[in-house]
């Protein structure tokens, strides 16, 4: 595997009945690569994301003011013997999704670069933006599309991106009127970054993008080294 490839998917749709959901990777997440969590919720806000390894932290939250609900893009570093069930809890009871992405590194210890957040986009047409980012800081980043759409036909074959955009082809069926889908892109060269996402069916969406940095000299984890006391044999010059 190279940088910036998808080791692993998974991804739920429940409709109303909790404020968690809980998917599990199919096998343990390698230690240094990327966890990514897209939580999609009927509720106003995507509250937290966890495993039983650690908490993933915010990289952007999309929050639709107009029909009251929301997704929030998750990230984590794995570690060593990473857990593979993760948990988000949106703030109220409602249709949760959830969609997880295992991507291969290495990553900068402060891996987040640029996000869009182009808000909530009204019934028309099929093809809707993620926005445009920002200049990115440097040359090697993966850039990940997210949208939610407020129709559970859009999944699967029925999903693309442009601008070299992949549609990693896991969308979720959040409940029955609602699902989430994710697209990479893998970033040689600084610049702005924007793609649009074209469904099958007409519907109300929002998302956005993230750009992820990979390690560069000095900016991954520390890995602390222990050196060995040196061992002298009788006989042998110091």
């Amino acid at each position: 595997m190279a940088f910036g490839d998808i080791i692993q998917r998974a991804e739920l749709g429940e409709d109303i009945g909790s404020a968690t959901i809980t998917k599990a990777f199919a096998s343990t997440p390698v230690s240094g690569n990327l966890l990514v969590a897209i939580h999609m919720t009927g509720a106003t806000s995507s509250d937290s994301c966890s495993s039983s390894s650690g908490s993933y932290t915010s990289a952007v939250h999309w929050q639709n003011a107009t029909d009251l609900d929301a997704a929030r893009l998750w990230y984590r570093i794995a570690g060593a013997s990473e857990a593979t069930s993760v948990s988000a809890v949106a703030s109220a009871a409602d249709e949760q999704g959830l969609l997880l992405l295992e991507i291969e590194g290495p990553w900068n210890v402060a891996p987040v670069d640029q996000t869009t957040d182009p808000g909530r986009q009204a019934l028309g047409g099929l093809t809707y933006g993620c926005g445009t980012t920002g200049t990115t800081t440097q040359a090697n980043e993966v850039a990940v599309a997210a949208m939610y759409s407020r129709s559970s036909a859009n999944v699967d074959a029925a999903i693309s991106f442009d601008n070299a955009f992949v549609h990693d082809n896991a969308a979720c069926v959040v409940s029955t009127f609602k699902s989430i889908t994710a697209g990479t892109k893998l970033l040689s060269a600084t610049g702005t970054v924007t793609t649009t996402c074209t469904f099958g069916t007409a519907a109300v969406t929002q998302g956005g993008i993230v750009t992820f940095k990979k390690e560069t000299a000095g900016t991954g984890a520390v890995i602390t080294r222990i050196r060995r006391p040196a061992i002298f044999a009788p006989g042998i010059a110091r």
